[in-house]
């Protein structure tokens, strides 16, 4: 597995489990907190961080103490699981810090040769990955956020705290090669292979900045992609960019669903450079922010 993806070490991977009666296999101790979170949440995208069984191979959680576990809801997981009749240890189905599969045509991109067999299951409904919550410690702690939002979790247990902000700058490389309490937690993730760039701001200020780069790169002789919103189109149809549009910015579950297949799309358009807008962060707008800030690297433009 760490091999086909050139995966680190250092990056922990998620077990995957068909049965709450799984658990005590992998876990030293559940509190009522998370089992409530369970009741409610698995199965789905919600992946919870425990403390680990001795019993664990440390390979999957990277040494650490810690294992992350999700219930999947889709019936080809489910029933994978089931007739291994054991938990599976897993990541996304790319190469490491690639845009993430949402197809099983994405997969054999990334990995054929490197991989025996696709189980195809159909395209991916949620389109980022799981949220990953801490519940290692008191105060549950959104490590990663994805298909399950913030709000969704308070609504439980009102105390859940959001991500940490982190650095915008340069990657600290000896931080991010010391094992981590979960996936995608590296500053650049998620990325196209051509350089990518997000702004963020009012709408109208967003889409005036990345007419004028459009522009600015043309006349340089590179060819530009654009993931925008629907409000964004009637500024863009004659800008000569690729463009791919993600769904209204006031719909951020069909912008999730659609966000990694627009960065792949227009990567294999032969764009030069790909320019992104931000979108609210209400509902899913936390995991799109979170994916586009690593698919770029960070290279936030505020508008």
């Amino acid at each position: 597995m760490f091999a086909a993806k050139e995966r680190p070490y250092s990056d922990p991977l998620i077990v995957h489990i068909a049965s709450e009666a799984d658990i005590e296999h992998l876990v030293r101790d559940i509190s009522e907190q998370a089992q409530q979170v369970m009741r409610h949440f698995w199965p789905g995208p919600l992946t919870l961080v425990l403390p680990a069984h001795s019993r664990v191979p440390r390979l999957v959680t990277s040494g650490l103490d810690t294992v992350a576990i999700r219930m999947p809801s889709h019936p080809v997981a489910l029933g994978l699981i089931r007739a291994l009749g054991a938990p599976v240890a897993a990541p996304s189905a790319n190469r490491f810090m690639h845009v993430s599969p949402t197809t099983a045509q994405h997969v054999e991109a990334d990995l054929k040769g490197r991989i025996p067999l696709i189980l195809d299951g159909g395209a991916s409904t949620v389109g980022v990955e799981s949220t990953i919550l801490d519940m290692s410690s008191d105060l549950p702690t959104i490590l990663r956020p994805g298909g399950v939002s913030l709000e969704a979790l308070r609504a439980l247990l009102p105390q859940v705290q959001p991500p940490r902000a982190r650095s915008l700058a340069t990657p600290d490389l000896a931080h991010e090669a010391k094992a981590q309490k979960s996936p995608g937690q590296m500053l650049i993730h998620y990325a196209p292979r051509v350089p990518a760039f997000l702004f963020e701001g009012a709408s109208m200020s967003m889409r005036h900045a990345m007419l004028l780069e459009l522009q600015r790169r043309q006349l340089q002789g590179q060819t530009v992609g654009v993931l925008i919103a629907d409000e964004d189109v009637a500024y863009f149809q004659s800008s000569g960019a690729s463009v791919y549009v993600l769904g209204s910015e006031e719909d951020s579950t069909k912008v999730a669903s659609r966000l990694f297949a627009g960065l792949r799309i227009l990567e294999d358009a032969g764009v030069d450079v790909i320019l992104c807008r931000a979108f609210p962060e209400t509902g899913l707008g936390l995991a799109i922010r979170d994916r586009l800030l690593k698919a770029t690297g960070g290279k936030l433009i505020p508008c």
